[in-house]
C-alpha cells in the first residue's frame, strides 16, 4: 500500500521523520480499525518508541484519518484505565487493507459501525 496521499500530508504537515514507519502504522492500524488501541502493539512491528507511535496517532487524529474514541465513564478511574478505539476514516481503506473483496456476512456489522460513525462525524461538522 506505498503511499495514501493522506499519509503523505500527515508526514509534511507533522514534519514525521521516517515514512516507512509511519505508513506500516498506518496499514496496521487501518487493518484492526474498530479494536482496542494499544500502542505498544504497534511499536514493535514498526520499529519505532511507543511516544512515536503516539505522536503517529496524534497527527492522523489531527488530520481526520482516523477516529479515535475514547471511553467515557462516571467514573473516573475506569475512564482513564479503559483503552480507546480507533476507526478509519473510510470503508475502502478498510477493506483493502483487510483484504476484503468482498465481504461476508460477519464483516458488514465492522462495516456498519464505521458507516454510522461516518455519518455522525459528517453531520457534527455542520
Amino acid at each position: 500500500m506505498d503511499g495514501f496521499i493522506l499519509g503523505q500530508r500527515c508526514q509534511e504537515l507533522f514534519r514525521l521523520d521516517r515514512r516507512d514507519p509511519f505508513q506500516k502504522f498506518m496499514e496496521l492500524l487501518y487493518a484492526q480499525s474498530g479494536e482496542i488501541f494499544e500502542a505498544t502493539r504497534f511499536a514493535g512491528p514498526c520499529g519505532v518508541s511507543r511516544p512515536t507511535i503516539m505522536k503517529y496517532l496524534a497527527a492522523l487524529e489531527a488530520t481526520r484519518a482516523v477516529l479515535v474514541l475514547r471511553p467515557f465513564s462516571t467514573q473516573r478511574p475506569v475512564e482513564i484505565i479503559s483503552a480507546p478505539k480507533t476507526y478509519a476514516f473510510d470503508t475502502g481503506f478498510l477493506c483493502y487493507c483487510r483484504d476484503w473483496q468482498q465481504p461476508r456476512a460477519d464483516e458488514f456489522e465492522l462495516l456498519w459501525k464505521h458507516w454510522v460513525l461516518n455519518e455522525i462525524c459528517s453531520h457534527l461538522q455542520g
